[in-house]
């Protein structure tokens, strides 16, 4: 028997191009198990809620940070679109619906086109829902149409079509763990800080990006953070500094799933000492 060093473990190697690639038999596995990870993670949200007392008085800390930054522009965004009907629909039914078409839309594209993209963007995904808990466990924070008086804020969905005023409204709440009132019971209505919304939109825009050709559909990537942003202050579910730190959890998801990535290929390649007969 002879002992020699060799730069990779053959245990961990791929043997051929297809051990690398995602095949399409394995979409099913991918799905069952986002599913069941996305079903964990909406119960343990509900389950970290906070009590109401504190989170009011943190979104006054919020609400009083905003004011010093000069930040506190909720008010006079929502008041803007409440005089323009149209917009503050559309901000309610871009609030319901839109975050629940865009990871799994993404991560399917990214899954037939991108398989390595894939692999990277779902592990930023989930890691992003793992911080998310963290922090709604930490610091529950009321939204900004739960906080009485301080922000004259309102929820707009008691002023303007929403999804609400149909009859998929159960089904949505219940699937998107809105804070709309309706359902406000049925989740955790202090899960506001950061903004998940927009935490998805930016995760969804930087994933997508490199793989959209067109200018048009490029663009509209780009600017689908915004729109989210715009939506989530006019519905009064999210201050400004949710969003930022939305925005900010998936920059902190990326570069530790990055980091434990880089790791985990460091790993593979050192050099191992293996038995040849």
């Amino acid at each position: 028997m002879t002992i020699v060093a060799d730069g990779r473990d053959p245990a961990f190697a791929p043997t051929s191009p297809i051990a690398t690639a995602f095949r399409p038999d394995r979409g099913l596995g991918q799905v069952v198990g986002l599913l069941w990870i996305y079903a964990t993670y909406d119960r343990v949200r509900t389950r970290v809620a906070g009590s109401a007392s504190v989170a009011v008085a943190h979104a006054k800390q919020v609400a009083s940070a905003e004011r010093v930054l000069g930040l506190n522009v909720e008010h006079a965004v929502q008041q803007a679109a409440l005089h323009v009907s149209w917009l503050a629909a559309a901000c309610n039914v871009t609030y319901s619906t839109t975050h629940l078409v865009t990871p799994p839309l993404v991560l399917f594209v990214l899954y037939r086109r991108s398989p390595q993209r894939y692999r990277h963007w779902r592990n930023v995904f989930l890691m992003t829902l793992g911080m998310a808990l963290l922090c709604f466990w930490l610091y529950p924070l009321a939204p900004p149409w739960l906080v009485p008086s301080s922000s004259h804020l309102v929820d707009t969905s008691a002023t303007a079509f929403s999804i609400d005023h149909t009859p998929v409204a159960g089904w949505i709440g219940s699937a998107s763990g809105s804070a709309g009132p309706s359902w406000a019971g049925a989740t955790n209505s202090f899960a506001a800080m950061p903004s998940l919304h927009v935490a998805w939109a930016v995760w969804g825009s930087l994933a997508i990006l490199p793989q959209l050709r067109r200018r048009r559909s490029r663009t509209a990537a780009a600017l689908y953070p915004t729109v989210i942003v715009l939506a989530v202050i006019v519905t009064a579910n999210h201050w400004v500094l949710d969003a930022a730190a939305g925005a900010a959890l998936v920059a902190v998801a990326a570069v530790a799933v990055t980091a434990l990535e880089s790791l985990h290929a460091r790993l593979l390649t050192r050099p191992h000492a293996r038995v040849v007969v």
